[in-house]
């Protein structure tokens, strides 16, 4: 019972408040899109996305999505999910339970030097590949610190079943896909 109430909550402990960051913590910031976006995701990953800012640019492509969205970008192929799967929805949970409109899952993409990474299939060579996999490992890197002993993991669209193993075990690489998984204590 009190496992399901602590998942229905979001938390095991209590979510961090948002504060942006301030000039002195970090050279880059959100733009206006990427903050918007942002809002839309459980407070967890917000965190997790805004601590990975202090220390790499990028960002927040899309955030929370509709069923009408969803639907749209799983017709383009960009997805395997469709409604009502897919943790980009906005009130749903990984555990399929309202949540009061956050999304669990964010599109994110580097930049260097502050130009984005060249990700269309014809831009995206093994240098844009290994830029796009050093801001992963940045981020998986504070995702680990930012939620030790939460009961949250975050999950790369690289690397779907969370082993070491990255692109060659799975069928689908989303690059940009980062998610909030609960894995429990």
């Amino acid at each position: 019972m009190l496992v399901w109430l602590l998942r229905l909550l979001g938390q095991l402990r209590p979510a961090p408040a948002i504060k942006p960051a301030t000039k002195k913590e970090t050279m880059y910031t959100y733009g206006r899109k990427s903050t918007e976006q942002r809002r839309l995701l459980h407070p967890w990953l917000q965190l997790v996305l805004l601590k990975t800012l202090a220390l790499h640019d990028h960002s927040v492509d899309q955030g929370g999505r509709t069923d009408t969205e969803q639907w749209e970008v799983y017709n383009r192929g960009a997805s395997t999910l469709h409604p009502p799967d897919g943790k980009h929805l906005l009130g749903q949970d990984p555990a399929k339970e309202f949540n009061g409109a956050w999304s669990f899952a964010a599109d994110v993409c580097p930049y260097i030097n502050g130009q984005r990474v060249a990700t269309s299939k014809d831009a995206f060579g093994p240098v844009q590949q290994a830029q796009f996999a050093y801001f992963l490992a940045t981020l998986k890197a504070v995702a680990d610190s930012v939620l030790s002993g939460t009961g949250w993991e975050i999950r790369l669209g690289v690397n779907w079943d969370m082993d070491a193993e990255i692109l060659s075990d799975q069928d689908f690489d989303d690059w940009f896909h980062v998610e909030l998984v609960w894995r429990g204590l």
